[in-house]
């Protein structure tokens, strides 16, 4: 199986593991016990601590561990809210935020917290021109995520923590898929509280952290004397471990950026030659450098997710199933995306472990996968297109486009132990063979090339144009 969906989590590093082993076999204290286990327990804290903190730019102190980045968000946006001097009432949030983070803006308004949201352009980039007009005196808080998590578009972080910061409010960054895959440091973006989780770096589900800058006041949200009284709750120890072996495995983050790039710029025009249909979306801005937002025509996304998946690659869509239906992308919506192509939308997500050998196989696979989607839904081709251009058959062969008559040129027409011999014609001969039953069927293989398949009880013959395979 081809993983690419790494924006919606990554594989667990094989350190990772072993860092979070062996604090549940040697140190799995309480770390806020006052005997020889706990201390043990509390040590390892500690050095995890510290760890995260070199990696990330900032003091052991500025570091709050929550359960994960959703916790995070709710902590800063909430706890900065609530230290909001007075007069500052209102909050505000970019349009496509992350859909659990636009719900905790909804539950804010409902609490009569006034909420506005900055509106993007068509390309998906912020409107900076939206958020000048938004951002004034009476803002506590402004939420922004670092890097949209379907179309991977980059934000304009520096523009608006200066607009933010110049209004007297406080910045909070959402940068889970972020930070790991372009250079970041703390002390040095400005902002004064990040969210990130540690299963988007390789590290384990359920746990992250909020970075909060030395002075700026935050209300704790869960009581307790936990993390300097900021967040309740024993540690989780195995994970923090397993979180600090994920960022000390992280090292030269800027060429390993270009690097999943080029891979992802490869897959793009690869998909561009063997597919016409493909549509990009925000190609021109700036993004994260593994993140590929597109579409096949307005094949809808679930279809072609189902089918990519039985050849052999794992994708994830920008759509949300709500009430039974399909509903498109927030974020696409916010682009002003007609509803059709927003339904067709599909995120490829790369990061490290992928090679430009595996990534290869993807284009002829989701060419395949196209025509077996057009086929099947009989969903008319953008103009300009014909079937022929996409699968790479003979013109007449595409002038059938339910299939009825998709039968190959040649088939197997003599078999034995020597092999066998393709003629024109042979489709009919190896469809009325006492081995064949009656079974004969049209195929596409990944490179696009119409071949069929004449079942023999447990086996099949399958013939190209030209040979037997």
């Amino acid at each position: 199986m081809i993983y690419l969906d790494h924006n919606a989590t990554m594989p667990p590093a094989s350190a990772v593991a072993q860092a979070m082993l062996s604090i549940l076999t040697d140190a799995w204290g309480n770390a806020s016990s006052q005997h020889a286990v706990g201390q043990q327990a509390k040590g390892a804290l500690a050095a995890a601590r510290a760890t995260i903190a070199r990696a990330l730019g900032c003091k052991p102190a500025e570091l709050i561990f929550t359960s994960g980045a959703i916790e995070a968000n709710h902590l800063a946006v909430c706890g900065l809210h609530a230290a909001a001097s007075g007069g500052r009432h209102r909050g505000v949030f970019s349009a496509i935020e992350h859909a659990a983070h636009l719900k905790l803006a909804r539950a804010l308004a409902a609490r009569a917290v006034a909420v506005d949201y900055i509106a993007v352009r068509p390309d998906g980039t912020l409107d900076l021109d939206s958020a000048a007009a938004l951002i004034g005196p009476d803002v506590g808080v402004e939420s922004l995520m670092a890097a949209n998590n379907e179309t991977g578009v980059l934000m304009p972080v520096a523009e608006v923590r200066d607009l933010v910061h110049s209004a007297g409010a406080r910045l909070h960054l959402d940068a889970p898929q972020f930070i790991g895959r372009l250079p970041f440091h703390f002390a040095q973006s400005g902002i004064d509280a990040v969210s990130l989780s540690a299963h988007k770096l390789r590290g384990p589900k359920g746990i992250g952290t909020l970075l909060v800058r030395h002075g700026v006041t935050l209300v704790p949200q869960v009581q307790g004397s936990q993390e300097r009284h900021r967040r309740g709750g024993t540690e989780n120890l195995p994970a923090i471990a397993g979180f600090a072996a994920a960022l000390e495995r992280i090292s030269d983050v800027a060429s390993e950026a270009a690097r999943v790039a080029a891979l992802r710029d490869a897959v793009e025009q690869g998909l561009r030659c063997a597919l016409p249909a493909i549509n990009v979306f925000s190609a021109q801005a700036s993004r994260l450098p593994g993140t590929s937002y597109l579409r096949f025509g307005e094949v809808p996304a679930e279809v072609v997710l189902q089918r990519i998946e039985l050849l052999g690659v794992a994708a994830s869509s920008g759509s949300a199933c709500s009430s039974g239906g399909s509903e498109p992308s927030h974020v696409l919506v916010a682009m002003d995306v007609p509803r059709d192509e927003a339904l067709a939308a599909v995120r490829l997500s790369l990061a490290k472990p992928l090679r430009r050998r595996t990534l290869s196989t993807c284009s002829p696979i989701c060419r395949r996968c196209f025509v077996h989607c057009w086929r099947k839904q009989r969903i008319p081709l953008e103009p300009g297109l014909n079937l022929s251009s996409i699968a790479g058959v003979r013109n007449h062969e595409s002038h059938d486009p339910q299939g009825q008559q998709g039968r190959a040129e040649r088939l197997c027409a003599k078999e034995g132990p020597g092999g066998a011999h393709c003629r024109d014609g042979a489709a009919r001969d190896v469809g009325r063979s006492r081995h064949a039953r009656k079974r004969l069927a049209t195929r596409i293989a990944p490179d696009g090339r119409r071949y069929a398949t004449a079942h023999h009880g447990r086996s099949a013959t399958h013939c190209w144009r030209g040979g037997v395979r």
